[in-house]
């Protein structure tokens, strides 16, 4: 059984948002995470480089909505 996951996130606390995702990846038998990023401030993605998930990134704020469909389909 595969679980799939989609993070919206905007200007993120990334030590709580990595905590999160590694905790997601242990606790699932084979999750796919995938966190959207939107309008992410500099460093931010790549502080995020080590999860155990998908980031993406939008340029601008599309909003909460916009993020979780966005991911839903690219899963």
């Amino acid at each position: 059984m595969t679980v799939g996951i989609v993070i919206p996130a905007f200007r993120p606390d990334v030590e709580r948002l990595s905590t999160f995702v590694r905790a997601l990846a242990d606790a699932l038998p084979e999750p796919t995470v995938r966190v959207e990023l939107d309008a992410p401030e500099p460093g931010t993605v790549a502080a995020l480089g080590e999860l155990p998930a998908t980031v993406a990134t939008s340029p601008e704020r599309r909003g909460k909505g916009a993020a979780i469909t966005a991911g839903f389909e690219a899963l």
